[in-house]
């Protein structure tokens, strides 16, 4: 059977986008279907660089352009749609699959120039949800994306809200688009402990990657801070072992094997000690996918590793979490973002400046670079709070380093689906968020979480302030997080939907919702805390339901 041939086009290798296109390049069923990148590495990160070896030993064609570029420049523009044209009449794709708005717009261009029958795109996030944009501009945005669909065979949002936002804005009507929700292998529900309520599998975290996470975060690990930074593998020896088996060939059908999977979308990272929870997501299968299959000598290797820590796994049930605030520890704030316009980063520090007066033991970490970073860590000197804030910079090992998170806060002006919540929900970690596209689809108020309007200091300062002066809430939410990323954001579940379109389909993605089961005890709670009584509802959520 002649393998159907699939284009990825991309400028922005960086961050949410470049996980995301990673995942696909690493999970997609190279017996069955021939895959290229065209893509810009102005803009890339050492994640993505460090893989370019890996991706072309597995035989993923490779096609850099360094015309593309993220800022509107006709010279430029013209340049990057007249060589992605000439790529595309050589490689002759049956599906051209273009991702985030300037490679959205020139990929689509060439694609339909060429002859393409199937163009594919994927937004994460459009520029006209830009709130920083002016009138003109966001007119302009808009109009080129309502142009630009007509030549779209499908539209493939990440977020029901950047869906219905598209089609209020005449961007595109319903038929025109499906919802597939940005997916992560995360821990596993294996590795997950029961609470104290009896209620589900909570947060499960390697004691020895829990303590690494949290010297590096301290800055007293640094020769691990050292490696991750510069984008090396936590474990090179791991790293060396895949890479060997990319340039020896696949498995016995011409795939490639569950190692090759990361929680970052690329190589696989295991700590020393860690559970199995942190391999690759082992229920990933079907036609279109790459078969995973756990080694019998690793996964006891592994397990032997885990044995020999003095203490495995730390729980993060109810009552022990508690029972630690209570007795003084320290609470943990937290953020994987970057350092730019989108994000925020000057409303994060505003807020974990008033948090760090009011409350002694709490700190803040954010994990990322950008254009802010020095500014941002010159006003931490400036006041006396490089220890209450910590600016640690980009790292490669992002999900080790937020298990030593309690609650995550994210302040973004808009977003498509941000992967760093998926990461937190994956983590069973309480979330606190601004009410933007995105955000506030993935945290349910008052279920996993908390909203506040985006740039509003107070109210997250005060939203934070419940969670901390309420330690029960921190395990009532993350328990739901955790919740709702098994129900919705696996990448099994993202991979399975993506391979449907691509054979032609239609996956019919559900919005994420309370689940049913929980929607009475929340209204007896409700009618419970109205009246006085007792629920079995952490009390300190209802005063909430007045917002």
């Amino acid at each position: 059977m002649m393998r159907k041939h699939i284009v990825l086009i991309c400028e922005a290798m960086g961050g949410g986008v470049r996980k995301h296109v990673l995942d696909i390049l690493l999970h997609l069923n190279l017996g069955r279907y021939r895959v290229s990148l065209i893509y810009s590495d102005g803009r890339a990160d050492m994640l993505f660089t460090s893989q370019l070896g890996l991706l072309r030993d597995m035989g993923i064609g490779l096609y850099p352009v360094e015309e593309l570029v993220r800022e509107l420049s006709p010279r430029r523009d013209w340049a990057a749609l007249r060589r992605t044209m000439r790529l595309l009449r050589e490689l002759r794709p049956d599906i051209v699959h273009c991702h985030s708005s300037k490679a959205g717009g020139i990929g689509r261009l060439a694609a339909k120039l060429c002859g393409v029958r199937t163009i594919l795109y994927t937004p994460h996030a459009y520029m006209f949800q830009n709130v920083g944009l002016s009138g003109g501009k966001r007119k302009l945005y808009t109009a080129v994306e309502r142009l630009l669909s007509r030549i779209t065979t499908l539209t493939i949002n990440v977020s029901a809200g950047e869906r219905q936002a598209a089609i209020e804005q005449g961007v595109l009507r319903p038929e025109q688009s499906v919802l597939i929700y940005n997916g992560i292998s995360g821990p596993g529900r294996s590795e997950a402990r029961v609470g104290a309520s009896g209620s589900g599998p909570h947060r499960a975290v390697d004691a020895a990657a829990y303590a690494s996470a949290w010297r590096q975060l301290l800055g007293e690990d640094e020769t691990a801070a050292a490696k991750t930074s510069s984008g090396e593998a936590s474990d090179s020896d791991e790293h060396n072992r895949v890479a060997g088996r990319a340039s020896s060939g696949s498995d016995a059908h011409g795939r490639f094997t569950s190692e090759t999977a990361s929680d970052f979308g690329a190589v696989s990272r295991i700590p020393s000690g860690a559970p199995n929870g942190f391999s690759a997501d082992s229920r990933l299968a079907g036609p279109g996918l790459d078969q995973r299959s756990e080694p019998v000598a690793e996964t006891a290797a592994l397990r032997a590793a885990s044995s020999r820590s003095a203490s495995n796994v730390i729980s993060f049930a109810e009552a022990e979490r508690a029972a630690r605030l209570r007795s003084g520890g320290r609470l943990t704030i937290g953020t994987s973002a970057r350092l730019d316009e989108q994000k925020d980063p000057w409303t994060f520090f505003r807020i974990a400046r008033e948090i760090a007066t009011r409350y002694d033991h709490v700190d803040f970490v954010y994990i990322g670079d950008g254009i802010y970073k020095d500014e941002i860590s010159e006003q931490i000197r400036a006041e006396g709070l490089e220890d209450r804030i910590r600016l640690v910079g980009f790292r490669s090992n992002v999900m080790e380093l937020i298990q030593a998170f309690d609650i995550y806060l994210i302040t973004s002006l808009y977003e498509g689906l941000p992967y760093s919540i998926v990461e937190a929900l994956s983590l069973g970690l309480p979330i606190v968020a601004t009410d933007v596209i995105g955000n506030n689809e993935v945290v349910l108020a008052r279920y996993n979480g908390l909203l506040f309007e985006a740039q509003h200091i107070r109210e997250g300062v005060e939203r934070l302030s419940r969670l901390i002066e309420h330690p029960e809430l921190i395990d009532y939410y993350g328990r739901r997080s955790r919740q709702l990323y098994e129900e919705y954001f696996t990448l099994g579940t993202m991979m399975e939907a993506l391979i449907l379109v691509y054979e032609g389909g239609r996956p019919v993605g559900r919005p994420v919702t309370m689940p049913e089961n929980e929607r009475p005890a929340l209204a007896e709670a409700v009618r419970g805390y109205a009246h006085g009584g007792a629920t079995a509802v952490p009390a300190a959520v209802w005063p909430s339901m007045r917002e």
